[in-house]
């Protein structure tokens, strides 16, 4: 075997053994906003998505609102608090405040931790409410377990690395090749559970 087919193939190698490894789960959430959860009596209402990659940390949100009272003067993200119980701001929203609301920011596994348990609260403050006129509690998506899928691509994918190496050793490069392609489109479908 060629020293450039032998680079490809332990690039190939090292590609599918770095997909086994550890991954990010990425967290998401979903949150309703109003006036009632912040303790107040505006007819504002709002809804939001979150999510969370508990391994870079990366907090990432999406909310919008209406039919304030005031004019939106902050947001923040509290807590860590049950619902109807104040936290501080863990994460301030920057400002200018787009309706709707998009925006990432890093977080601390501690946060982190507190954000997945419930302990989290979007507050919006204006300028008739300044200490917040709607609110709502971030609540944790369910989650959908992939692992059988996840463990039959990886199975597949190591069968298919194997065939290749066998393959390229016994010369058979259209063949090798073809199960290279097979490990790529894998290991493709395996990213998308990531």
């Amino acid at each position: 075997m060629s020293q450039s087919k032998k680079i490809q193939l332990a690039a190939l190698v090292a590609s599918a053994l770095f997909t086994f490894s550890a991954s990010a789960e990425v967290h998401t959430f979903t949150y309703d906003l109003d006036g009632a959860q912040s303790g107040t009596s505006s007819t504002g209402t709002g809804s939001g998505t979150a999510s969370y990659d508990d391994v870079s940390g990366t907090f990432s949100w999406n909310y919008n609102y209406s039919g304030l009272s005031g004019t939106v003067t902050v947001s923040h993200f509290h807590g860590p608090a049950l619902p109807g119980v104040n936290g501080g701001v863990q994460v301030g929203v920057p400002t200018p405040l787009n309706n709707p609301n998009i925006g990432t920011a890093t977080i601390t596994p501690t946060q982190g931790a507190d954000l997945i348990n419930g302990l989290w609260y979007l507050n919006v403050h204006s300028t008739v409410n300044t200490a917040g006129e709607i609110r709502g509690q971030l609540t944790k998506d369910l989650a959908v377990d992939n692992s059988a899928a996840i463990a039959a691509l990886r199975k597949n994918i190591k069968k298919f690395i194997a065939k290749a190496r066998a393959a390229r050793k016994g010369g058979k490069l259209a063949a090798a090749k073809a199960f290279e392609r097979k490990v790529k489109m894998l290991q493709k479908r395996l990213a998308d559970f990531s």
